[in-house]
């Protein structure tokens, strides 16, 4: 069974987007989990 080039760049295309925010959220909760401090404000300041 062959994919049609064309399907699959339509596919690619309308799938990429939520790739690209589900790789940016796994990255900015795991830095979030990594940054020094108790609470959110101190999680806040090491983070930036």
């Amino acid at each position: 069974m062959r994919i049609d080039t064309v399907k699959l760049k339509k596919l690619l295309l309308k799938v990429l987007p939520y790739l690209l925010f589900g790789l940016f959220c796994t990255h900015f909760g795991q830095a979030w989990r990594m940054a020094d401090g108790t609470n959110a404000s101190e999680q806040l300041l090491s983070f930036f």
